[in-house]
């Protein structure tokens, strides 16, 4: 990955105090020096419409199927 993340990346990021991994959803022309928009990622099952399946997940780096968390 380059260091300014491109959306649909998935990198390890720091919240709350643990590292997780996390969507880039923000798009592709934000300046590095800017916060790009996030979304955690989990390998809870999808909890509702909002949720969405990482279809590719072994390929995107991630140890387990997961999902993007968009509605917490």
């Amino acid at each position: 990955m380059s260091k300014s993340g491109k959306r649909g990346e998935i990198w390890t990021v720091e919240l709350n105090g643990k590292r997780r991994p996390a969507v880039i959803v923000s798009n592709d022309n934000v300046i590095v020096e800017l916060d790009h928009l996030i979304q955690t990622v989990t390998s809870q099952q999808i909890r509702n419409e909002f949720d969405i399946a990482i279809e590719y997940w072994e390929e995107a780096g991630l140890d387990k199927p997961s999902i993007v968390r968009s509605s917490k």
